[in-house]
């Protein structure tokens, strides 16, 4: 379980977990992406809740005009299970950044 701090425009980028991942915008107005290259989506108001299923690519961002607090869950997974695996565009997107995924399958530098 996690709050996150998104400001307007921004949120997570495509990925995927093991795991079910709850989502739910406290103070604002979120739009959650999902499917294999986040061509659905669902806006969710304070207090929406929405669940995606494991292994299912999502992401987010913050749609209103102030700072979003989100509560974001991810569950039934046995350790370790929630770890990130990131889409394909956002790894070539990183990239060409020089960012790289390190053995443990982390965005790294």
């Amino acid at each position: 379980m996690g709050f996150v701090k998104c400001q307007p425009g921004k949120g997570a980028a495509l990925h995927a977990h093991r795991t079910r991942e709850v989502f739910m915008p406290l103070d604002g107005h979120l739009r959650v992406q999902y499917g294999p290259a986040g061509e659905e989506s669902i806006d969710l108001s304070p207090w929406d809740v929405l669940s995606v299923a494991p292994n299912v690519m999502r992401g987010f961002v913050n749609i209103g005009s102030s700072e979003l607090t989100l509560l974001a869950l991810v569950v039934d997974g046995p350790a370790g299970s929630e770890q990130v695996r990131w889409h394909d565009g956002v790894v070539a997107a990183a990239g060409a950044l020089g960012v790289f995924l390190d053995a443990d399958g982390r965005l790294a530098s």
